[in-house]
């Protein structure tokens, strides 16, 4: 199923293997929370940040398994650089 995910967000191969299993349980679980509300909006931001971690991956001075990568326990707000 991991792979099949891959034709809707090619970012996914980016990810280790194990980071695309957790993107897929997130995934899941999170869009039959949704669905049963009829409320998207969290999925979108789930989504965003998986992107954002497989652009991460996707750095080449990144290594391949990511074990350079700092991960935040809390969320940080930062500023938009496009707004700077």
């Amino acid at each position: 199923m991991v792979d099949n995910l891959g034709d809707a967000f090619p970012w996914i191969d980016f990810l280790p293997l194990e980071q695309r299993r957790e993107f897929l349980k997130s995934f899941l679980r999170l869009a039959r929370a949704c669905a049963s509300v009829n409320s998207f909006d969290r999925l979108g931001i789930l989504l965003e940040s998986w992107q954002a971690t497989a652009a991460a991956y996707a750095d080449p001075s990144v290594t391949a398994d990511g074990s350079d990568l700092t991960y935040l326990d809390e969320p940080e707000s930062v500023s938009d650089p496009r707004h700077a």
